[in-house]
Order: C-alpha cells, then sequence, then structure tokens
C-alpha cells in the first residue's frame, strides 16, 4: 500500500514566517558566537525551580546549543 503525497501550498504569510524564523535563528547562532571569547570558561546549563543553577558546563556547550537549534527550528 502506498502512502499519499501531499502537495502543501505555502501562501504568503507562510513565507514570511519561515523566512523570519530563519532569520532570527540565523541571528541568535552570530550572537552566540560573538560573545563565546568574554564568556567565563563554566557557565551554568541548567536551572533548578528555585532559579538557582544547578548544572555547569564549559562555553563550549553553546555550540551544542546553537548547532541543534538550527537543526529543529
Amino acid at each position: 500500500m502506498q502512502r499519499p503525497k501531499l502537495k502543501l501550498r505555502y501562501g504568503l504569510l507562510d513565507k514570511l514566517l519561515q523566512f523570519f524564523s530563519f532569520l532570527a535563528v540565523i541571528g541568535l547562532i552570530a550572537l552566540t558566537v560573538s560573545a563565546l571569547p568574554v564568556l567565563p570558561a563554566t557557565i551554568p546549563t541548567h536551572f533548578g525551580a528555585n532559579g538557582n543553577p544547578d548544572g555547569w558546563g564549559g562555553k563550549g556547550s553553546l555550540k551544542l546549543w546553537g548547532g541543534s537549534e538550527f537543526l529543529t527550528g
């Protein structure tokens, strides 16, 4: 049994939203890369319910975050 192939039609609003979402992701990655030199070597990576950091990592973990944002965004 073959699955049906859907042909979606994107309207102007859909295309604009995709474009601006792509720009936002690129902007966040650029901001992260530009901030890397001034960040401390260890940064908080997770915060508890009380707002205090309870997980720490190197600033290289931000590169992973940016990459995952690009792939899922």
